[in-house]
């Protein structure tokens, strides 16, 4: 397949993606900013990271789409990184998450303000997920970058209201721990299937 073929169309729905993503990391870092959140925090970080993950993703779809085997190869090896890079990445918030649960220091987690820009930035990315095209290798992992910034948002929905609710923000490093383990996870499956594909 060549550039001007086929693949422009998705290309630019990538980019538009990535746009999306950039801007909804931007409320995430006013409003853990604004609300002192720690759960804000973290999220704006994971934005962060994908954000930076997908452009490497853009990178990699450009290199897919020139065709023929060596630039397959390596849009394929593009991928596999950026995927590592996320795995690694949740690694290391996965075991400070695990450090603040048994140290006991956690701080201030949610309001009603947390809330609701949790919500709209789950629902962001969910859309953004669906909307990722996956015909290249490229594509499915920028999907999974914003599966896991829906993923985050959802947990910390969930964990915020929790939080309110019962006063115990000790579940924040709890549940940084958990979806930490299971984004390690999917992110292990992902790259043994690509492996074997």
């Amino acid at each position: 397949m060549n550039n001007d073929e086929g693949d422009g169309s998705s290309r630019n729905t990538l980019r538009i993606v990535l746009c999306f993503n950039v801007f909804v990391t931007a409320g995430e870092f006013f409003g853990a900013k604004e609300f002192n959140s720690s759960m804000l925090w973290q999220n704006f970080v994971v934005g962060l990271l994908d954000s930076t993950l997908i452009f490497i993703n853009v990178l990699g779809w450009k290199q897919e789409a020139r065709g023929g085997e060596k630039a397959s190869r390596i849009g394929r090896r593009i991928a596999s990184g950026s995927d590592v890079m996320l795995g690694l990445a949740f690694v290391a918030l996965g075991l400070n998450g695990l450090a603040h649960l048994l140290s006991g220091s956690w701080g201030p987690v949610s309001n009603g303000k947390t809330f609701v820009l949790a919500s709209a930035v789950a629902a962001v990315d969910g859309i953004c997920a669906w909307l990722c095209p996956t015909e290249l290798v490229n594509g499915a992992s920028a999907r999974l970058k914003l599966l896991v910034g829906t993923t985050v948002g959802l947990a910390t929905i969930v964990t915020s209201g929790l939080a309110h609710l019962f006063q115990c923000n000790w579940l924040d490093p709890l549940a940084t721990s958990i979806v930490a383990l299971g984004v390690v996870m999917a992110v292990t499956r992902a790259l043994i299937r690509r492996r074997r594909a």
